[in-house]
């Protein structure tokens, strides 16, 4: 007789959602791989996988607390040779697009999605249409930061953004724990890039 009990769900922390989550698990190459229920980021490969060190990574956030503290989080624990801060999107697509003109990579771009007064989502679209506008490939991979929760909106985006992920910008304490999440979602965010080349 089939048990009538429930699956069990495993709680573990996600480093984008930046809190305990409900976990699921799918298929995978060898094995079974494990997600968690809110944002998909796969849990176990996200701790294990190191970010290569990008050329370039081109930040906007209105804040300056905040963009000044990724660009040092980037630039100490070497995830990043360069990085470009911006005070919101309209400067992110200009410097963009002066680096494509000088025939310059970006390697990875990191959109604040609540700036004023281009936010984080109309950044990252208008991004997208000029790198297909210009032809640049491949497409440099985006990371939305927030200080809300991921929601279904968010997911929609991800997926119009693609390769996009989420990091939830939470209360971490002090920038070494920002730190280590920050490389865990670009590593699994970088690696979904590279396989989405092949």
């Amino acid at each position: 007789m089939a048990s009538s009990n429930p699956p069990r769900h495993s709680f573990r922390f996600c480093p984008s959602c930046n809190e305990e989550v409900y976990t699921y698990t799918v298929p995978a190459e060898v094995g079974s791989e494990v997600r968690c229920s809110a944002c998909g980021l796969p849990l176990v490969s996200a701790a294990q996988l190191t970010p290569e060190r990008l050329e370039c990574v081109l930040v906007a956030d209105d804040n300056r607390f905040y963009r000044t503290l990724l660009r040092d989080v980037l630039l100490e624990r070497r995830l990043a040779a360069t990085v470009e801060i911006c005070a919101g999107g309209a400067e992110l697509l200009s410097r963009a697009a002066t680096r494509f003109h000088d025939r310059l990579p970006v390697k990875l771009v990191i959109l604040d999605v609540m700036m004023t007064p281009l936010n984080g989502p109309a950044t990252g679209m208008a991004y997208r249409a000029l790198e297909k506008g210009l032809g640049i490939s491949p497409a440099a991979p985006i990371l939305f930061v927030s200080g809300s929760p991921i929601d279904e909106a968010m997911k929609a985006l991800l997926g119009k953004c693609a390769p996009a992920l989420f990091l939830h910008k939470g209360v971490d304490k002090g920038s070494s724990a920002l730190g280590q999440r920050l490389e865990q979602v670009m590593a699994t965010l970088l690696k979904a890039a590279g396989e989405g080349r092949g």
